[in-house]
Formats: C-alpha cells, structure tokens, sequence
C-alpha cells in the first residue's frame, strides 16, 4: 500500500464500505497502521482478522495504550478485546489467535528460514478459509461432525487452519530447498499441505463409487 495519502483514504473507504456489507477481511502489513491511526475502522467488527508481526503488534499496543509483552498470550487477547473482540493472529514462534474471549496457539512445525512473503500466503490462506466459514453462516452447507459451530468461533477456527496449513507449507518448502527457500516455494506447497492435513476431511467429500 506504501504511504500515498489517496491510497490510504481509498483503502479506508473499502474498509467501511466491507463492513456496510458485512464482507469478511484481511488486514495486514500497512493496512494495520490505518487501524493504528484509528482503531474505530475496524472496532467490533466481527469480520475482520488482523495478522500482524512483531513489530507491527507492538504499534497496535501503543495505538490502544496497552503494555507490550513480547510472549504473553494475555497481551494479544487484550488488544483484541479492546478492538471490540475482532480476531488477531499474532505471527511469531507460535501463532497467537484470539478474539478477546477465547485463544488458540498454533504450534504447528514451520520452516527454520523465515522469507519475505510467507505473511502474504497467511493472509491469503485466512481469506479463504474465512470465505468457506462465511458460506456456512449463511447456511450454504451444515457441519456433519455434532453439534453446529457457534457462528462466534467460525473466524478463530478459520485463522487456526489457515496457520497451520501455511506453516505446514513452509515446513515441507524447507525440507526441499533448505536455505534457498522461497516465498514461490512455500506457494508451492500449499495444496500437499492442506491435503496432509485434512486428509479425513478430504475422503469424507469424496463421491461413493
């Protein structure tokens, strides 16, 4: 996005005008700074997760005037609970996500070279699977496996299973190309990751012969 003030302003419209339409969204990189500036963009907005990184998580703690901790799980919760309890995925050695109430930590074995882009491939992978959690609040399909999930944890189960599928990804990108690791080679994986890791969900889909 950069620092060109009509982009920014073009950006904030799109932002409002998503919310008017209940549209889920993705906020990343430079978008986050928006909401620093002004934290009402976005503030119980229940369809919007924010993925920021380390540096940009401790913007967002001085935006809202709460004390930074490097590693605390409570410190992520707090922001999102002061944002009016959206989703926030901190990216780190884990990946903290939480709406304010309730918080999961991703613990899944990525790869030990971190590269530019990775942070695209998240947010992409969180983008789809909240449009996939969207449709199934609107009823396009109901879950088979119980009882229906609460419309409130569709956002922080889809941030859960975009982290892992793309660090699952950067794990299997780094097996294969160790140092020379790339943002195309992490790409590259998704598909295989997503497949290892809802293999039961998979054959569940699949037409009966």
């Amino acid at each position: 996005m950069g620092n060109d003030e009509g982009i920014k302003e073009s950006v904030v419209e799109i932002i409002g005008r998503a919310r008017q339409l209940n549209v889920p969204m993705v906020l990343d990189a430079d978008s986050l700074a928006l909401v620093c500036k002004d934290p009402e963009l976005v503030h119980g907005y229940e369809n919007v997760v924010l993925t920021p990184n380390a540096p940009e998580f401790k913007r967002l703690c001085k935006a809202l005037e709460i004390e930074y901790n490097q590693d605390d799980v409570e410190c992520t919760r707090m922001v999102a609970e002061k944002l009016g309890n959206v989703t926030v995925v901190r990216k780190g050695k884990v990946d903290i996500i939480t709406n304010g109430s309730k918080v999961f930590v991703c613990e899944e074995p990525g790869g030990l070279r971190r590269c530019g882009g990775q942070g695209d491939i998240l947010s992409g992978a969180i983008a789809t699977f909240l449009a996939w959690g969207f449709k199934y609040k609107q009823g396009a399909w109901k879950y088979s496996g119980g009882d229906q999930i609460d419309s409130k944890d569709v956002n922080m189960m889809a941030a859960y299973a975009a982290c892992m599928v793309a660090r699952h990804a950067s794990f299997l990108a780094y097996d294969e190309c160790g140092r020379a690791t790339q943002s195309t080679s992490v790409l590259e994986q998704v598909d295989i990751a997503f497949d290892n890791k809802f293999e039961q969900v998979l054959k569940a889909l699949k037409p009966k012969k």
